[in-house]
C-alpha cells in the first residue's frame, strides 16, 4: 500500500499544537500576566487560532466520506475519554465539580455528539454523515455554480461577521456552517484550484495576514460594550491564513511514518486537551504562584502545551493498544445492529407515519405509485 505524503498529516499535527495554545491560553483569561505575555498572547490569538480552520480545509481537500464504523470509533473513543477526564477532574477539584454540575457533566460525556460537549467532535459527526450528499451535490455542480455557493457562503458567513461585527449564525463563530463553509472551499481547491503556490510569496503572504490580525488584536475596535477584531474562526484574515497554509504543505513530497501516526491521534489528543491543561496549570506548573508575571511566561507556556500534547498522545496510543480490540467488537456490534435495522426499514415507518395523516385519497394514490 502506498504510503501517504506527510505534508498535511504534518500540517494536521501543528493545527492540533495551535488548538492546544489557544486553548491554554484561554484558561488565563483573567489572570494578570507580564507586558511580554500580554505580547505573547497577542501573538498567540492572531496566529493559533486557524488550527480547526485548517483541519476542515484538509478534509474538504480530500473529501470525507460517512463510515459508519469510523464514526463509532470515534464515538467509543471520546465518550471513554471524556467520562475518564470528568472522574478525574472532580476528584482533583471536589469543590467545583460536584452535584447539578458535575450530574450535567456525566450525562454530556455519554452523549457528547447531541450534548455538543465537545462542540468541534459534534460539528465533524455532523459533516461525515451529512457528507454523501454535500458531496454528490458538489460534485454534480458546474465550476460556476460552484464558485458561485462558495462566493455567497464566503460573504454571508465570513465577510459579513469580519467587517460588520454581528453575525447570522450566532455560534460564536465557531460551528456548522463555518466548517461547511471550509469544507466547500476544500473541495474547490482540491477540484479547481490545485497548484502549487510560490513558497516565499504564500509566507510573505501569511505575515501581512498574521501582522493585520496582530494589530485588529493591539488596536481592537472599542464601541461600548462590542469590542472587534479579526482573530475569529470565520474572519477573513484566518480564512485567508489557512488557505495559504494548506497550500504550503499540501505540495511536500516527503514521507514520515512518525508523522502520519502522530496525525492519526489527534482526535484523542484534542478530546484531552482542556481537561489534561487545567490539571497541569494546578499542580504540576502551578501558573498561579508567580510565573504569570515573569518573562518566562512564554516558555512555560510553551512547555505547558507541548507537554499537554504528549500526555494526550501517549494516553491515545496506550487506549488504542489496551482497548483497541475490545473497541472493534463494539463497533462490530454496533454495526451488525444498524444493518438489522436497515435504511429501508426506516423508510417503510417513515412512509407509515406518513400515511397515517394522510387524507384516504391521497393515500390510496401513494400507493398506486409505489406499485
Amino acid at each position: 500500500m502506498k504510503e501517504r505524503r506527510s505534508g498535511l498529516e504534518l500540517l494536521r499535527v501543528i493545527s492540533i499544537l495551535m488548538i492546544i495554545c489557544i486553548h491554554a491560553f484561554g484558561l488565563l483569561l483573567d489572570v494578570k500576566i507580564s507586558p511580554i505575555g500580554m505580547k505573547t498572547t497577542f501573538f498567540i490569538n492572531s496566529v493559533c487560532n486557524i488550527g480547526v480552520s485548517c483541519f476542515v480545509l484538509i478534509s474538504g481537500y480530500f473529501g470525507v466520506k460517512r463510515d459508519f464504523r469510523k464514526i463509532l470509533r470515534l464515538e467509543l473513543m471520546v465518550i471513554f475519554f471524556s467520562l475518564c477526564t470528568t472522574a478525574g477532574l472532580a476528584a482533583a477539584f471536589p469543590e467545583t465539580y460536584r452535584g447539578a454540575e458535575l450530574f450535567e457533566l456525566l450525562i454530556k460525556s455519554c452523549i457528547p455528539v447531541i450534548s455538543r460537549k465537545h462542540w468541534f467532535y459534534t460539528c465533524y459527526i455532523c459533516l461525515l454523515l451529512l457528507s454523501p450528499w454535500i458531496n454528490e451535490a458538489l460534485d454534480r455542480m458546474t465550476r460556476r455554480q460552484h464558485e458561485g455557493l462558495l462566493l455567497t457562503m464566503f460573504i454571508l458567513f465570513s465577510v459579513c461577521p469580519s467587517f460588520f461585527y454581528f453575525e447570522i449564525m450566532q455560534d460564536g463563530r465557531k460551528g456548522l456552517m463555518n466548517m461547511l463553509l471550509m469544507y466547500v472551499m476544500g473541495r474547490y481547491i482540491g477540484k479547481y484550484m490545485n497548484f502549487k503556490m510560490d513558497r516565499e510569496k504564500g509566507i510573505l503572504a501569511f505575515a501581512v495576514l498574521a501582522a493585520i490580525c496582530y494589530f485588529s488584536v493591539t488596536h481592537q475596535i472599542s464601541i461600548g460594550g462590542i469590542r472587534h477584531s479579526f482573530t475569529k474562526d470565520n474572519s477573513v484574515v484566518n480564512v485567508g491564513m489557512a488557505v495559504i497554509l494548506l497550500y504550503l504543505f499540501k505540495d511536500m513530497q516527503w514521507h514520515s511514518r512518525m508523522i502520519n501516526r502522530i496525525a492519526s491521534h489527534v482526535f484523542g489528543i484534542y478530546i484531552l486537551n482542556v481537561p489534561v491543561l487545567q490539571l497541569l496549570h494546578a499542580f504540576v506548573f502551578q501558573m498561579a504562584d508567580g510565573k504569570l508575571e515573569t518573562n518566562w511566561f512564554p516558555i512555560w507556556m510553551l512547555l505547558e502545551t507541548l507537554t499537554a500534547f504528549m500526555i494526550g498522545l501517549i494516553v491515545d496510543i496506550l487506549r488504542e493498544l489496551l482497548l483497541g480490540k475490545t473497541a472493534e467488537r463494539l463497533i462490530g456490534m454496533g454495526e451488525a445492529m444498524w444493518n438489522r435495522i436497515g435504511a429501508d426499514r426506516l423508510r417503510r415507518w417513515g412512509s407509515k407515519m406518513t400515511g397515517f395523516f394522510m387524507r384516504k385519497e391521497e393515500r390510496e394514490k401513494e400507493m398506486v405509485v409505489r406499485k
